[in-house]
């Protein structure tokens, strides 16, 4: 994290990893409690529409857990990378943060 005045810069590779781990955990997790309960069919089902293979069983957990990996990646990647060029223009215009200083 580099420091910019009084903000602070996040690194978008860290941010997209711990994204896409989040992500990728919880498409297993949804499609296995799916599978074995029957809760959430509609929404793995819905899902699938946009991950390739992904389904209520073990094999399309874990697809699903790879597509989630990825678009968490993309997600947080592209997410940071936004902050951080309006947190570059907002510096360079001389805005201080509200927040008091110690």
């Amino acid at each position: 994290m580099k420091s910019n005045g009084t903000y602070t810069k996040l690194c978008p590779v860290s941010f997209g990893i711990a994204l896409g781990i989040t992500n990728g955990i919880a498409m297993m997790i949804l499609a296995w409690v799916s599978g074995h309960i029957g809760t959430g069919t509609d929404v793995v089902h819905l899902v699938s529409t946009f991950y390739a293979g992904y389904s209520t069983s073990i094999g399309g957990g874990l697809i699903g857990g790879f597509w989630g990996l990825v678009g968490g990646f993309l997600f947080g990647f592209i997410t940071v990378l936004i902050y951080d060029c309006c947190l570059s223009c907002v510096c360079r215009l001389g805005v201080k943060s509200k927040r008091k200083e110690k």
